[in-house]
């Protein structure tokens, strides 16, 4: 299973019931990576228009 399989959810929503398989992919995929998803989904909820 990829980390960002669903990214129809937040990336971390269920980080604290995962298994030590789905901790380690967290750790292991690079920072830039992982930069890049938060943003994905941050826009999936937040509409840039509406800012301010």
């Amino acid at each position: 299973m990829s980390l960002f399989a669903g990214l129809g959810r937040p990336l971390f929503s269920g980080l604290l019931n995962s298994g030590r398989q789905e901790v380690t992919e967290v750790y292991e995929t690079p920072l830039l990576e992982l930069v890049f998803q938060a943003s994905r989904v941050h826009r999936m909820y937040n509409n840039p228009q509406m800012a301010g």
